[in-house]
């Protein structure tokens, strides 16, 4: 249903409906970090006290990787590792190096896991993202995914 707020709701039901959508906005702004901040507080991971099982059984994560994705809202990002494991290319790899690299004038990126040796095992386009970084990088090493300042 299309209404003008200004025409077809009453002077309460207008009301209601800005302090809503203000609300909705302030809540957002305090529970979404900003870039630095995350870059920042990502920095202080240098071991985990706790690992977290994907839910697809090929990986555990440490305690960095649950920030990143809960802070980024990138759980996506460890479904797309998790997705590429089963192949013969990247399931060979002891040690793998994902990063994702974002294009900030469209909002579009790219996913590539390597070797540590800069040889490429994988790249994934990815036409659209929100993810607030320029670029990440995680490792996948033994079953283990974590952030470079955990290994």
């Amino acid at each position: 249903m299309i209404f003008s707020l200004n025409r077809d709701l009453s002077p309460q039901s207008r009301s209601l409906f800005i302090l809503t959508r203000s609300l909705s906005i302030l809540i957002f702004r305090f529970f979404t970090m900003t870039t630095s901040t995350l870059a920042l507080e990502l920095a202080h991971f240098h071991c985990t006290e706790q690992y977290y099982r994907h839910f697809l059984q090929r990986f555990v994560y440490t305690d960095g990787v649950r920030y990143l994705a809960q802070n980024a809202q990138a759980y996506w990002l460890l479904d797309l590792i998790a997705s590429y494991q089963p192949y013969e290319k990247v399931k060979k790899e002891e040690f793998q190096v994902w990063t994702l690299k974002v294009n900030l004038e469209n909002y579009s990126a790219v996913a590539t896991c390597d070797d540590g040796n800069d040889n490429i095992i994988v790249t994934q386009d990815i036409p659209f993202t929100d993810f607030p970084l320029t670029e990440i990088t995680l490792y996948l090493t033994d079953g283990v995914l974590l952030l470079p300042s955990e290994y």
